[in-house]
């Protein structure tokens, strides 16, 4: 059992989510705390296995938070659990050493699912936030594409239907499924089973690769 520290400056938040982990076997939620510095103290008393942490919170804020916590409890893992997909949040989190970035609009399903990879190892992150480091991450590393890599890739793209190339050129500009159903006037499923179909034509496996691919071509 995965136990849990659940951090919000709103009760709300904190009694909504404790309560629905509750539920869950998976899970043993072992407090709450309203701030950053109140989580820096239930973690010290309470030993979590992993901390649900949000980033704007009064007191202290969760990013500096994480940074106390890893630095006398590296073995916690923290996941940042916020409505900010903002860039220089995921970024500043992800140096401080979090685990995973999470958007609160995750189903609880995948939150459980989150914790669960996060408590084997696993970096997680929601779809929007990994496309979104994705794209930073190609900015700042900046990749060359072989030219003959190139030509097989450009042939790839030129046999894709109009649609999914419109598709993959959203990917490119770091668009969620949800984003480019609602651009495309779509629903989320079909845009996901176009998705499947350029995956193929690309032999990419997963929708981040493609994202990469799509913004090294110049569709960012």
């Amino acid at each position: 059992m995965i136990k849990v520290l659940i951090v919000d400056d709103q009760t709300l938040i904190r009694d909504g989510l404790s309560s629905l982990l509750s539920f869950r076997k998976e899970v043993e939620v072992v407090g709450t705390a309203e701030n950053g510095l109140s989580a820096i103290k239930a973690s010290l008393e309470l030993k979590p296995d992993i901390i649900l942490m949000d980033i704007r919170m009064p007191v202290m804020d969760g990013i500096t938070a994480l940074k106390k916590i890893k630095e006398k409890q590296d073995n916690i893992r923290v996941i940042m659990l916020t409505t900010f997909d903002d860039q220089d949040y995921i970024v500043k989190s992800l140096k401080a050493g979090a685990e995973g970035y999470l958007l609160k609009d995750i189903p609880i399903e995948n939150l459980v699912r989150a914790l669960q990879q996060v408590s084997g190892g696993t970096f997680q992150a929601t779809e929007a936030v990994v496309t979104r480091l994705a794209s930073i991450l190609e900015r700042k590393q900046p990749e060359k594409i072989d030219t003959s890599a190139l030509d097989i890739i450009k042939e790839c793209y030129e046999k894709l239907s109009e649609r999914e190339k419109k598709i993959f050129e959203y990917l490119g500009r770091g668009m969620t499924n949800k984003e480019i159903a609602k651009k495309m006037d779509l629903t989320e499923g079909t845009i996901k089973n176009y998705m499947t179909n350029i995956l193929a034509s690309f032999d990419k496996r997963d929708r981040t690769q493609l994202a990469l691919l799509a913004y090294k071509l110049g569709y960012g």
